[in-house]
């Protein structure tokens, strides 16, 4: 099929195309393809995306004001167009959207442009990637017609459905929750339509909410690996690492867990040498290929709370995944490391390894609550005690890693323990978009493995940088200094004491450790998480020049590019295609009969190569793969695990407090807003909301600047930070929504805190 993204893929602003040339790329073959064709691209004219010269060939237009954007609704009618360049959002009316849906790629004029506090405000030109292709929705009947109205009340229309959808219809239910698939998407005056897939229930157990979960995210359709060869890597040339007695650290623990990298440490006279082994995935098969688009449309291994959904097919992943006393492929990298946590030194390498155990949580745990001269060895770790020296190493560069590579902002919130989700109180290592993260912990594995996964990240980052190679990888967003204002206000409104420096200014870490040891810190975490932006993905170097000192080896670890992880997620299987590229295709000599050869894995070794690093069809190879389509894809498939992973936790929460209806319950208010205040319920810190009009023994007036509401007769007061008896009034499980009430037994008397005065504090975000 012909899409909007795929044939702007196949355009640029400075090299025109032939359109047969065109269409060969796009692999049109049928006349009525053509004439599709034909038709888009007259439209893009018209549009001054698209130009064509006096020979017809196309190209894009280089004055072209269009913005390409992600459309973001809210369910109230709200619409942004939230821009690829990171600049302002862009206000777009209904009327103007053009039948874009929320979600939805597109590119944006602007029609005003932004004034005061006011945002710019624009129009959609054209729809580049459509996001939504079913979704799960309550069918519905009215005047003899049956249409599906979304789940999500973010898409603004009703999809009409054909009259053979109305078996679903069951009368008995309060509400039909059905797949629908879109048939058409709406179009100038016609409307939007669909066909019922299948019905989907609420009442069929943890399968049954795991099906509508999966469904919610357009993550329903685990596709079969396409057939296809793997190659075979054994005969290649390799360092022998098998002498090594490498550890597989892992939290997971059920079986179908992906495997993670193995690490092994070792004494040396300037502190210690770190070896990170990943398997050998992408050398297996063709980028580009079958197997390579299957996985890149997969995206990533999805854990489903209890269980896993693996990326890789059962025989790539029977091949790649490290098994203890297996000899394995494997991409490595070395890193010298002194007893401050600095970086000395690295080296990637093509190795072969030979794992020797598994270390649990468990027995993580152990050794860190063990003694340091003890003499005795508890059952849990005698399978590891001629190992035991190595991981105590590993626990105490890892402590001193992240000393050096805090530069996010670190919040403490522990994952609910429910059973439905236990594999997801563990750490996800090296997956991690957002803008915060958690500390160390010393008891999970998987914790551990991520301080030496997110230096090697940043290693390949800058080797890649300076050797020119597009990779994909992630950038940490800069807080805006206003938006913590929100944050000290809140700070204050709970008579929180902060110590200022001689000018006024706080930092934004003395005002978090000013938090941390407050009881009410969940709170302010979770403001900062809503004004902390998540980390931006990206494709190629960043246009600024990044300083790397080689001397004193100090990396800005705010860009990470992903390696290690080449079982988990697709990302990581990419970029380590590019190093293994780097590695066995780098040309290390000037002339193949050169004395002078470069150590291209070396660090610092791109200052000695005085010739192009690759053959112009490997540039081309890299040019094909490493595409905006591509970037588009990664992102797309990274925010629906994302929604996914929220959604399972929220859903599991729900499902716990559907056990306490109509129990008087301990809770503490999280928010206040001027339609009622949020509050956290614990031990499981499910929210929900108590709604202004159940609060009816008085009229409530909202008061923004003390994150309050207050009765005008009784001046009774809800008040950020408050503790309140409660009663939970209702759950709707399929919008993973909690309706509180004010316990009829509530006997806290809340008193009036006068203080109207501005904040003036300023925040030093250093």
């Amino acid at each position: 099929m012909i899409s909007t993204s795929k044939i702007l893929n196949y355009l640029s602003v400075d090299e025109s195309i032939e359109q047969r040339k065109l269409e060969k790329a796009l692999k049109i073959t049928k006349k009525s393809d053509r004439l599709k064709l034909e038709i888009a691209i007259n439209a893009f004219k018209k549009l001054q995306i698209v130009d064509s010269d006096h020979s017809g060939n196309l190209k894009l237009h280089s004055d072209s004001q269009s913005i390409k954007s992600t459309i973001r609704c809210s369910s109230k009618g709200y619409c942004f167009a939230v821009r690829e360049d990171g600049l302002d959002d862009i206000y777009i009316r209904e009327h103007h959207l053009n039948n874009a849906w929320h979600g939805d790629i597109v590119l944006v004029k602007l029609t005003k442009e932004a004034e005061r506090r006011r945002a710019p405000e624009g129009v959609v030109q054209c729809i580049v990637t459509r996001n939504t292709k079913s979704l799960i929705s309550i069918i519905k009947e009215e005047d003899s017609r049956i249409y599906a109205s979304p789940l999500d009340d973010r898409i603004l229309v009703n999809i009409n459905l054909e009259e053979v959808d109305r078996k679903y219809i069951d009368n008995t239910e309060e509400e039909n929750i059905v797949e629908v698939k879109i048939v058409s998407y709406p179009f100038a005056q016609y409307p939007a339509v669909g066909k019922v897939v299948r019905k989907l229930s609420l009442d069929k157990g943890y399968l049954g909410d795991l099906d509508i979960l999966l469904t919610k995210s357009n993550l329903q359709d685990d596709i079969e690996c396409p057939p296809a060869k793997l190659k075979d890597i054994s005969g290649m040339e390799r360092i022998d690492l098998t002498g090594q007695d490498s550890l597989l650290l892992c939290g997971w623990e059920h079986e179908t867990a992906p495997g993670l990298p193995a690490l092994f440490a070792e004494h040396c006279e300037f502190g210690t040498r770190i070896w990170l082994h990943s398997p050998a995935v992408a050398e297996r098969f063709s980028i580009g290929g079958k197997i390579d688009l299957w996985l890149r449309e997969k995206g990533e291994a999805l854990c489903l709370g209890n269980q896993w959904r693996d990326l890789l097919s059962c025989s790539l992943n029977n091949k790649s995944k490290f098994i203890p006393n297996k000899i394995s492929e494997a991409v490595t990298l070395s890193i010298d490391i002194d007893n401050k946590g600095t970086i000395l030194n690295w080296e990637f390498c093509l190795s072969r390894i030979k794992p020797v155990d598994y270390v649990s949580s468990k027995q993580i745990e152990s050794i860190s609550n063990r003694k340091p001269r003890a003499r005795t060895i508890p059952n849990i770790l005698k399978p590891l005690k001629d190992h035991i020296s190595q991981i105590q190493t590993i626990l105490f560069i890892s402590e001193e890693l992240e000393k050096n590579t805090s530069l996010l902002v670190e919040m403490d919130l522990p994952a609910a323990n429910i059973d439905r989700i236990s594999e997801m109180k563990w750490e996800n290592p090296g997956r991690n978009y957002s803008g915060w993260k958690k500390p160390l912990n010393r008891h999970d594995s998987n914790s551990i493995l991520n301080s030496f996964i997110k230096v090697a990240n940043t290693i390949w980052f800058y080797h890649a940088y300076n050797y020119k190679i597009d990779t994909i990888y992630t950038e940490s967003n800069p807080i805006e200094k206003n938006t913590i204002n929100d944050l000290i206000k809140s700070v204050l409104a709970t008579n929180i004491e902060l110590e200022l420096d001689q000018n006024g200014n706080i930092s934004l870490s003395d005002l978090i450790i000013s938090i941390q040891s407050n009881d009410n810190k969940r709170i302010f975490y979770k403001i900062l998480k809503q004004i902390i932006k998540d980390k931006s993905i990206k494709l190629s170097n960043p246009s600024e020049d990044i300083d790397f000192n080689s001397t004193e080896s100090k990396l800005d670890y705010r860009y990470q590019s992903p390696w290690l992880c080449s079982l988990n997620n697709y990302v990581d299987i990419f970029n380590q295609h590019l190093l293994v590229l780097l590695l066995k295709e780098g040309k290390s000599k000037e002339k193949a009969r050169s004395k002078v050869s470069v150590n291209l894995g070396l660090m610092n070794s791109w200052n000695d190569l005085n010739w192009p690093l690759f053959t112009d069809s490997i540039y081309k190879q890299i040019s094909t793969v490493a595409t905006s389509e591509l970037l588009e894809i990664v992102k797309r498939n990274t925010h629906k695990i994302n929604n996914f992973n929220s959604n399972i936790i929220s859903m599991a929460k729900s499902r716990e407090a559907s056990l306490l209806l109509n129990h008087d319950l301990d809770a503490c208010i999280t928010g206040v807003q001027s339609y009622g205040f949020f509050a956290d319920i614990p031990p499981l810190m499910f929210e929900g909301l108590v709604h202004v009009s159940t609060l009816n023994d008085d009229w409530y007036e909202y008061r923004s600047r003390q994150n309050m509401l207050i009765g005008r007769k009784n001046k009774k007061t809800y008040q950020l930070g408050d503790k309140v008896l409660l009663n939970i009034s209702k759950i709707d499980l399929l919008r993973n929504q909690i309706d509180l009430v004010i316990s009829k037994s509530n006997s806290i008397d809340n008193s009036i805190v006068e203080n109207n005065q501005e904040s003036t504090i300023k925040v030093d975000i250093t």
